[in-house]
């Protein structure tokens, strides 16, 4: 029997999982901890203790450097999806409705829900191109549409 799709599929969670699949950071931490599985149980959670308290430790003093709103690597996203969203073509629906045109296929971005036909918006909560598009012909911030769980603050 499979498990439904809610279970393993960002698009059908109801929850926000911010890209992070279920998992590959358990397979991870299992490849690292290899010998420490052979230990006693003491020994293991000690091991695994440090590993953690090594990469929470690297995060933060990566973001704590940073002078950027959000952390480096959502600033390279939206970067990424800046230079994308330069060759769509935007036309105002209503108010708060846009349709971005590319290559054919197009889009609605709702600023005032958030969202984008195109989903990625709401899976990632970082603006995707067709969204960094809208935002800009509406001139309004960037980082209003951002989720607060990617500032470098956070």
């Amino acid at each position: 029997m499979y498990s439904s799709p809610d279970k393993w599929s960002r698009a059908y969670s109801p929850g926000a999982r911010y890209n992070i699949m279920m998992t590959n950071g358990v397979e991870s931490i299992n490849a690292l901890l290899k010998t420490e599985r052979e230990m006693p149980i003491v020994a293991l959670l000690d091991a695994v203790h440090k590993l953690t308290s090594k990469w929470f430790n690297k995060h933060r003093n990566a973001t704590g450097s940073a002078t950027t709103t959000l952390t480096p690597s959502t600033e390279a996203i939206l970067r990424d999806n800046f230079t994308l969203s330069q060759r769509l073509k935007a036309s105002q629906l209503n108010a708060f409705e846009y349709q971005e045109y590319d290559d054919g296929k197009d889009e609605v971005v709702n600023l005032s829900d958030k969202s984008c036909s195109y989903r990625i918006f709401q899976l990632d909560k970082i603006p995707c191109a067709h969204t960094i598009a809208t935002i800009n012909g509406a001139k309004l911030d960037l980082y209003d549409f951002c989720s607060p769980y990617y500032s470098s603050e956070m």
